[in-house]
């Protein structure tokens, strides 16, 4: 149960990007804290992440969408929500 947590919440940090340049870290840990993502927004660009262990798995990393016939969804982006939530299933 926690690993689709940890991706639903994934998903979530993702689906919050918005329209307008805005520097902003935002992490999501595992039920253990040994992996973490990241996204990151840096002048309007998004990057991403990922540590096990306290180690780079994937430094910062660009993240963009291309969609066919438009133009890709790589700049002038803004994290505008995030919210917390934990869950325990033991």
């Amino acid at each position: 149960m926690g690993i689709r947590l940890f991706i639903t919440g994934i998903a979530c940090l993702i689906s919050f990007i918005g329209c307008k340049p805005k520097e902003s870290i935002q992490t999501i840990s595992s039920p253990d804290n040994n992996i973490s993502f990241s996204l990151i927004i840096e002048n309007g660009s998004p990057y991403y992440k990922v540590e096990a262990f306290n180690k780079n798995i994937i430094d910062k990393s660009p993240l963009g969408f291309e969609f066919k016939g438009q133009e890709p969804l790589a700049s002038g982006l803004e994290l505008i929500a995030s919210s917390e939530q934990s869950f325990d299933d033991t």
